[in-house]
């Protein structure tokens, strides 16, 4: 969901430890092999949708390098104004000194992280993905970085202009990673009647592909089980490949931390695009939803989000 203020702040700072246990250790590990064999003493960064820098974060832990120099761009200048209170609080509770630096003209953070193992150097950028190009003029960016990554965000954008944009920075041989890319399923159990489920479930997907007032821009549903194949025809190898559904179900009538207030953000998002659809039945929408919600705070409620990742080299420039 591309929802922006306080509440998606949250959303985000619920769902990082559901990603973290999602994502595709498969992948992951190819990731961190891939990176090995580059041999960069200071990797060139570049994360995409950086959000509140979870991302970034992982890729500091992952112990990628001696030096990292990580570029994050995100369109939304409150999420990133978060990103430093959340990289303070993560760095003081695993003893990493974070130094503030000087900021740029156009970063609205700058900061340096160090480590037992890395030095990292991060600059967060106000800015559309759709317009990477005109950071050229303070930020080089065609073919600058050895990784680009981009996580819960190939679904929020276009299948036409996305990937071309997340391409767009990746040097030749260099790596694309996407994570958590949204598969055109979502589910929720029990329920009584699916075909009703279904009805409520196409307009979700129609709303991720037409774009509402409170998703955002169009964006791509079935973007997880597309990406292989638009990879090598935009001339990469796959490295990886894997699922990394989220998966959320109670544990003796609980649910893991911060899972349960997630849970409910998303029946939210999903009422809401539900609610606005002149096809559905507002009152059987209603009556959905408060179900939905009943079996939450019961300890019943079973979620999965199908969802891929997907490693890639940009293969080297035509000659």
């Amino acid at each position: 969901m591309a929802a922006t203020g306080s509440e998606f702040h949250r959303y985000l700072d619920w769902k990082e430890r559901l990603d973290h246990r999602s994502l595709s250790a498969q992948v992951q590990q190819a990731f961190v092999q891939a990176v090995a064999a580059i041999g960069c003493q200071r990797l060139r960064v570049l994360d995409c949708g950086t959000g509140t820098g979870a991302m970034i974060r992982r890729l500091i832990e992952w112990k990628l390098a001696g030096q990292l120099d990580i570029i994050g761009l995100d369109v939304d200048a409150t999420l990133l104004i978060a990103a430093r209170e959340r990289f303070a609080r993560w760095a003081w509770e695993r003893g990493y000194t974070l130094q503030a630096r000087p900021e740029t003209a156009a970063a609205m953070q700058v900061f340096t992280i160090l480590t037992e193992h890395t030095e990292a150097t991060v600059r967060l950028y106000q800015h559309d993905l759709y317009t990477i190009q005109e950071c050229e003029a303070d930020l080089p960016m065609q073919a600058a970085f050895d990784v680009v990554t981009a996580l819960s965000l190939a679904d929020l954008l276009e299948e036409e202009r996305g990937l071309p944009a997340l391409l767009y920075p990746v040097r030749p041989l260099g790596l694309l990673y996407l994570l958590l890319n949204y598969d055109h399923e979502t589910i929720f159990e029990p329920t009584l009647d699916r075909s009703w489920e279904a009805a409520i479930m196409q307009a979700y997907h129609h709303a991720i592909e037409r774009g509402t007032p409170e998703r955002g821009r169009p964006g791509a549903s079935y973007i997880g089980r597309r990406l292989f194949h638009l990879l090598q025809q935009s001339r990469c190898e796959v490295l990886a490949y894997g699922a990394s559904d989220w998966v959320s179900y109670p544990r003796s009538g609980s649910y893991p931390e911060h899972d349960a207030q997630f849970l409910q953000q998303i029946l939210v998002w999903v009422y809401t695009v539900a609610q606005a659809d002149e096809t559905l039945d507002a009152a059987r929408v209603e009556e959905w939803y408060h179900r939905r919600l009943h079996q939450l705070e019961q300890g019943e409620l079973v979620y999965i989000c199908r969802q891929n990742d997907i490693l890639a080299r940009r293969l080297e420039a035509d000659r």
